[in-house]
């Protein structure tokens, strides 16, 4: 990225094996294997939403989930 960017992330845990109140999706910037900042740390079962960070540079997303997960990034 070169400049202030947003980060559009989903989690979607409705119709799969996760239990009710157990969704969490949590995802960390890292550059190579090392750890740059924790973006987020979300619970929920549906989750839509966005964050905005200013890192400029090449990196890379670690996410984890227990259900199906979208992510998306842009530039602002």
């Amino acid at each position: 990225m070169a400049g202030p960017w947003e980060l559009h992330y989903t989690l979607n845990c409705s119709g799969t094996a996760v239990p009710e109140a157990a969704g969490k999706i949590s995802i960390t910037l890292l550059e190579g294997a090392r750890f740059v900042a924790g973006l987020v740390d979300d619970r929920g079962d549906q989750i839509d939403k966005r964050v905005q960070r200013t890192e400029v540079g090449t990196y890379v997303l670690d996410v984890s989930a227990p259900c199906p997960w979208t992510v998306e990034v842009t530039s602002l």
